[in-house]
């Protein structure tokens, strides 16, 4: 595969970013991606490359325009937001035409600081509104989660 080295938005400047080769993508890494100092050195991770430019960047500016220019998000906890340890209520009718209710809480917030208007919850269902759910059937072998990751419309 061949690579096409990119100025790496956030850094300073001779920073570059490329693909690297197809063995190299793994969840540890950024994927393949690399990001080679102005000296030649390549990182493949984010977070050793923005400790070898602490002294000539803002490590936090840096590393929000990099991963916005990627199309990644930043989250961050926000336990200020409104919903944060309110009730959480989820109904629905089953194939059956049953109703059912799930309860939960509210138990993180987590915002996108490239996009402040996104927020994802965490639901903590209630252990009595889950089995109670699973014993009135009609689940069609589905687990109910402990926990469920939501976003904004859905809270």
């Amino acid at each position: 595969m061949k690579e096409k080295k990119q100025p790496a938005p956030g850094f300073p400047s001779g920073w570059m970013f490329s693909t690297g080769n197809d063995s190299m993508f793994s969840e540890e890494n950024l994927c393949g991606l690399l990001i080679r100092s102005p000296t030649g050195t390549e990182y493949s991770s984010l977070e050793d490359a923005l400790q070898s430019c602490k002294n000539k960047c803002n490590i936090a500016k840096t590393q929000l325009l990099f991963q916005s220019y990627l199309g990644g998000s930043i989250l961050y906890l926000d336990e200020q937001h409104q919903l944060h340890n309110k009730s959480y209520m989820e109904e629905w009718i089953d194939v059956d035409g049953n109703k059912k209710v799930l309860h939960g809480k509210i138990t993180q917030c987590e915002r996108d600081k490239v996009d402040e208007s996104h927020s994802e919850f965490i639901i903590a269902f209630n252990e009595n509104s889950r089995k109670d759910i699973l014993a009135m059937g009609g689940h069609c072998g589905l687990e109910i989660p402990q926990t469920q990751k939501v976003n904004e419309s859905k809270a």
